[in-house]
């Protein structure tokens, strides 16, 4: 059987392709790698009364508050996150209402139309019912020197995630807590991850 050898031009020019898309692939990964980092780049974010690291890719937009100090934040999938330092700033819990408040309980009853216990009962079996159907747990923390509480989703892309620090400092003219929520809301994978460990970078001004 014969062999045919290739002839030198035929070697050297399947050489040169061998060398030529080994360099496209190293330059093609090196691209590749430079873009992941600049993705992943943290950057210091300084709102004044406290700083957070977050992806370098967060658009800070101003928003105009009322007796609070309020920013929404536009991720790089375009949910948006949002921060309320203030007296009155969101707890972060889901609220559950009574079916019957004590208003409606106290006509009832005395009017004679239910008993008291069949009201209170009927409150009882909806706060437990929302209870098992909430959306999120939380879990305390202390961060940049106060306790914080953290909240995240049960379920991820349903709920709240973020976190809350209910006493921040005094105010001696309102007797109030100064409190600082940090939040978003139904956020995809990236964005919850990108919160949780934000926040746990929070320093606040001396």
């Amino acid at each position: 059987m014969l062999r045919l050898k290739p002839s030198p031009s035929a070697a050297l020019a399947v050489g040169g392709y061998r060398k030529e898309m080994k360099k496209y692939f190293v330059v093609s990964m090196l691209i590749f790698a430079v873009g992941c980092s600049n993705d992943n780049e943290l950057k210091l974010y300084d709102f004044g009364p406290f700083t957070i690291e977050g992806p370098s890719l967060w658009k800070v937009r101003n928003v105009r508050g009322v007796d609070s100090y309020v920013k929404e934040i536009i991720t790089e999938n375009s949910d948006t996150l949002y921060f309320d330092y203030g007296y009155y700033s969101n707890p972060l819990e889901e609220e559950i209402l009574p079916v019957f408040d004590e208003f409606t309980i106290k006509l009832l009853t005395e009017k004679g139309i239910i008993e008291e216990d069949s009201l209170r009962a009927e409150n009882q079996r909806a706060y437990e019912k929302a209870i098992l159907n909430k959306k999120e747990n939380f879990e305390f923390d202390r961060i940049g020197g106060f306790k914080a509480k953290i909240v995240k989703p049960i379920k991820i892309g349903e709920g709240i995630t973020g976190i809350y620090f209910d006493s921040l400092r005094n105010s001696s003219s309102m007797e109030m807590n100064v409190k600082l929520n940090f939040y978003g809301i139904d956020l995809n994978e990236q964005d919850q991850n990108d919160v949780l460990k934000a926040v746990k970078t929070i320093k606040f001004e001396k």
